[in-house]
């Protein structure tokens, strides 16, 4: 079982709004039709969109907003995207009935994009005479239709986590990790939870992947403090300040039970095994930021001398050696680690600020990937 965390699934819906509407631009540039109307007008109905995205968006003047989408869809009348973007409009000013009345119509329609299951779903949701019932039919039947939208698993799991039931939801976000592998929230969820629960290695790389994933905003902040204070949970220190990693109960279990020369070794056993591989961790003046760098730093290369990656591919740590091959790996732990300690960071950026740099525009120019073919997800290894 998954212990429930703190945080109100309010922030999830916020993070979903936010990602909503950064999505809303792309609508207008796409499925463009090129017949009933002059290229004239359907340019002058895009740009009347566009204005009324930046009054929904910057000066919350939705009728204002509303008239010129209403002229927009008038001038192109063929193009569904104004239609949404006033079930959108709808949305934002609470009137969830109205929202609900657009687009149970919109999404029978052929041309209908996920962002309109995602947006029925939400209306459902915050209705009041409606139901979270209601909402997740729409979700479901919009995964049908489009099994990689990331953002309707998302909601899924948002609905489950609300009511209580943590499995439920991990078990949806996981879904949407494996379908849509690029969406980071589900990530950034999944880590939480995972984090906060005996299982945490799961938590360590689906964190990890969405700071990757979304390197520059205040979730990504929020993740590299998770990642810096769940590695430290699982630091265990002797009075002689000898110690162990320990980050999943499986792993403990599977060694005081199983017979390890005759089973495959489960994953989490490995992953403990090679953070460590010398037997018990030395550390005479304390634990400090400099020793989990170090510490990331052999794992990489304990796993690839090992072979574990043919056993167990796993696209981040096939990432992890690409970085330690290029000379930036320890830039790149205190990266991930760097709101943990800020004073220790700092310092170390201070000491090292080539380095520091020179990781950082590596990093821009070469972003991290994962598509369907390098997808991680943890039932991978079950």
């Amino acid at each position: 079982m998954i212990a429930m965390l703190p945080n109100s699934i309010s922030c999830l819906n916020k993070c979903v709004t936010k990602i909503m509407v950064g999505l809303l631009v792309g609508l207008f540039m796409a499925n463009m039709l090129t017949y009933a109307q002059s290229s004239l007008d359907k340019d002058k109905a895009k740009q009347l969109g566009i204005d009324a995205l930046k009054l929904m968006s910057e000066e919350q003047a939705y009728d204002k907003a509303l008239k010129l989408l209403e002229k927009a869809q008038k001038i192109d009348p063929t193009n569904g995207n104004y239609k949404y973007e006033i079930a959108y409009l709808f949305y934002l000013k609470g009137d969830y009935k109205k929202t609900i009345n657009l687009l149970k119509k919109q999404v029978k329609n052929d041309r209908v994009a996920p962002q309109c299951y995602w947006l029925l779903g939400a209306a459902y949701d915050n209705d009041a005479n409606s139901s979270t019932a209601k909402a997740a039919k729409v979700y479901e039947q919009g995964i049908k239709r489009f099994p990689s939208a990331g953002e309707l698993y998302l909601e899924l799991g948002g609905i489950a986590y609300r009511d209580g039931n943590n499995d439920a939801a991990v078990n949806y976000w996981e879904e949407g990790i494996k379908n849509a592998p690029n969406f980071a929230s589900n990530y950034y969820w999944t880590a939480k939870l995972y984090c906060n629960s005996s299982e945490a290695v799961w938590g360590l790389i689906y964190g990890e992947i969405f700071m990757l994933l979304e390197p520059n905003s205040k979730r990504t902040i929020e993740m590299s403090n998770l990642i810096y204070t769940t590695l430290i949970k699982g630091v265990h220190l002797n009075d002689q300040g000898n110690g162990w990693l320990s980050y999943s109960q499986r792993a403990r279990m599977f060694l005081l039970l199983e017979d390890s020369r005759k089973n495959k070794l489960p994953f989490q056993v490995l992953f403990e095994l090679y953070l460590s591989s010398e037997g018990d961790l030395s550390f005479n003046k304390g634990f400090t930021m400099q020793n989990m760098v170090d510490i990331r730093n052999d794992f990489v290369q304990n796993w690839f001398e090992a072979n574990a990656n043919e056993l167990y591919p796993n696209a981040l740590f096939d990432w992890q050696k690409k970085i330690k091959d290029k000379g930036f790996y320890e830039a790149y732990s205190y990266w991930i680690l760097q709101k943990g300690n800020k004073t220790i960071f700092e310092k170390w950026v201070g000491d090292n600020k080539k380095e520091y740099h020179s990781f950082l525009q590596w990093m821009h120019d070469n972003p991290f990937d994962v598509d369907q073919i390098n997808v991680f997800y943890r039932l991978q290894y079950y």
